[in-house]
């Protein structure tokens, strides 16, 4: 449980009697197990179920429930009540509300807690993660220009007394002047992007943030919404306040958040406009989540115009690692207009030193219920259905999911094509994962695989077993191809400053194959990747856990065996359990994760030389 090296060495050194008797720097670290699904909460994941879509009603739930057990944790001893606290504030999920009526401030979601913290000032420090969700019942709010507001905007009821009380709240707050007269003068047109702008900007400890837009509450007016840096702040686009002629960096830069936001995630139907990334120093980061899953062609590519302007380009600069969500509830059927979104989204982010595409993992590959149960899906891939719609579909029914599904697994879920599409990276890109899930289901027939030994300064791949091993199976509907890579040695295919590659959903025959021998064989015979310290396994749901403990305990596979014996780098293999809400930064290092490679075991070290 306790993997932090500073809390082991400091159990160790001290003895407890009982639990009350440790340190508060472990008590702190144990009383964090008591939520165990924080981190991935914050990213939009539903701990141990499948993810709806949208999510947000079920994570406010989780997160409410997981509170509930912190209070009671709390009141068993005083010891325990402010460390409960602290882990209550450190990963908060909220709804963006606004009070009914001036009595109700202390129970809004948002104005509660901006009034504790007025209280009591020293807990701000405690949060340090934050997802917001953006209301789901509330329509568009629209643009204003001066005119009275709409009487169907919910916003323009909000009572002279809430408006009152609201601008006492920000009056009382310490932060500077301008910014207490600009988010007065949105209260009453911007009501609730303003309190959600008044909690960030007082979080000086914030480094990841999670904003949830509903479909439902996104500008009628899209392409000219406000940058990032204004939309966090709660303004409007090229907004000037009265006793303000404009909005400087100066003046975003008081704002604590803007130093501290390293981790932020956009879940929305449409692209922000990220025009105001470079306004965050300290923004390394940047999860983008696209709910364009029936949008229609010629909404995306009007989306997609700001990422092809070459001008706006430096804008992006500060961006080294970039997440895509490739998860089909998100992006829908891939088709040309899906992939080419992904590609061009790509072409703005110039300096990029890690790039991960996630997708569902490996166990939920295929989100549509097909006439053959899991894993036998490779045997028959025509028919998979609406997973919301009954099994006795009518012919009709079937042919239509046939043809959208089959094709999109056949033309478009190409991996030679989406590593391609990277060429403008290939100079400076460091870590790269791709999407598994959907993306690794077989088509009608063998897909090209993709090169990477024009990646001059790769070191880490994260990619499926199909990406380095085209699938053939016997009952493709054609057989023949035109033309392309079909099978690449790992010498052509992989970069030659390789030093740690994992590659997951792998099955019995990826142990067998003549690529993983050549792999072996290349290294122990010619040092190829000279740079090279770690190939990890991890073996997909069609791997059973039978045959997986006889593996690891060396009762098969036995040539598998020998070339791990006489590797001269560090060989893990273990079970596929990774899912989408596992982020690896771009120095390697797994975050934001309480389950990453399920059962891995070490199989051998460089160090077992010693000796």
């Amino acid at each position: 449980m306790m993997d932090n090296p500073v809390l082991i060495s400091a159990f160790g050194s001290y003895s407890a009697r009982s639990l009350n008797d440790l340190p508060e720097e472990i008590l702190l670290h144990i009383l964090s197990y008591v939520d165990l699904h924080r981190n991935v909460r914050i990213m939009g994941y539903i701990p141990d179920d499948p993810p709806p879509s949208p999510p947000d009603p079920y994570l406010i739930k989780d997160f409410t429930a997981n509170c509930s057990s912190l209070r009671n944790l709390a009141l068993t001893c005083k010891r325990f009540a402010p460390l409960a606290q602290e882990n209550l504030l450190y990963a908060p999920v909220l709804e963006a509300d606004f009070p009914s009526s001036a009595s109700g401030f202390a129970s809004s979601r948002i104005f509660g807690l901006i009034l504790r913290f007025i209280a009591k000032p020293e807990l701000k420090r405690h949060v340090r993660k934050l997802r917001i969700c953006l209301p789901s019942s509330e329509p568009r709010l629209a643009q204003r220009d001066g005119s009275e507001c709409s009487s169907q905007d919910p916003e323009s009821g909000l009572s002279d007394d809430v408006l009152e009380e609201a601008r006492q709240v920000i009056a009382s707050l310490e932060i500077p002047q301008y910014w207490k007269e600009i988010w007065c003068a949105r209260l009453e047109t911007r009501f609730i992007r303003t309190s959600v702008a008044l909690l960030s900007a007082l979080l000086p400890q914030l480094g990841d943030l999670c904003i949830s837009e509903n479909k439902s509450f996104l500008d009628r007016n899209w392409m000219r919404r406000a940058p990032l840096s204004r939309h966090l702040l709660g303004l409007h686009h090229q907004e000037q306040i009265p006793s303000l002629p404009g909005l400087s960096l100066q003046l975003v830069e008081k704002i604590p958040v803007v130093q501290s936001l390293t981790y932020l995630k956009f879940e929305s139907q449409v692209p922000l406009r990220l025009e105001g990334l470079d306004d965050f120093p300290n923004l390394h980061t940047l999860d983008m989540s696209l709910r364009i899953r029936g949008l229609p062609s010629n909404i995306i590519r009007r989306a997609l115009e700001t990422f092809l302007t070459p001008e706006i380009w430096p804008r992006f600069r500060n961006i080294h690692h970039l997440r895509l969500d490739f998860e089909v509830r998100t992006v829908g059927i891939w088709q040309i207009t899906e992939r080419t979104c992904m590609s061009s989204i790509l072409q703005a982010f110039r300096n990029l030193q890690s790039l991960e595409y996630y997708a569902e993992s490996s166990g939920g590959k295929n989100p549509y219920r097909s006439i053959r149960a899991f894993p036998h899906y490779q045997a028959n891939i025509q028919n998979y259905p609406d997973m919301s719609s009954p099994l006795d579909l009518n012919v009709a029914n079937e042919t239509y999911w046939d043809r959208n599904i089959y094709d999109s697994r056949t033309e478009i879920t190409d991996y030679q094509h989406l590593v391609d599409g990277l060429v403008h990276l290939r100079p400076q890109l460091e870590s790269l994962h791709l999407p598994g899930g959907f993306w690794t289901l077989p088509g009608a027939v063998r897909k090209p695989l993709p090169r990477f030994d024009q990646f001059t300064r790769l070191t880490r791949m994260i990619v499926p077993q199909a990406a380095i091993i085209s699938i053939k199976l016997d009952n493709m509907r054609f057989d023949a191809v035109s033309s392309g890579d079909f099978e690449l040695s790992p010498s052509i295919a992989l970069p030659p400053m390789l030093q740690q590659l994992k590659i997951f959903d792998a099955d019995t025959r990826f142990l067998e194959s003549i690529w993983l021998s050549e792999f072996f064989s290349e290294q122990r015979s010619y040092n190829r990747w000279q740079d090279l310290q770690c190939l990890e396994i991890l073996l997909g749901p069609t791997y059973s856990d039978h045959d997986l403990e006889a593996l690891l305990a060396r009762r098969s596979d036995e040539s598998f065996w020998k070339q791990v014996d006489e590797a001269t780098f560090e060989v893990l293999v273990g079970r596929d359990a990774e899912g989408p809400e596992v982020c690896v930064d771009h120095k390697g290092f797994t975050r934001q994760s309480t389950s990453t490679s399920g059962d891995v075991a070490p199989v051998r070290r460089q160090s077992d030389d010693s000796g």
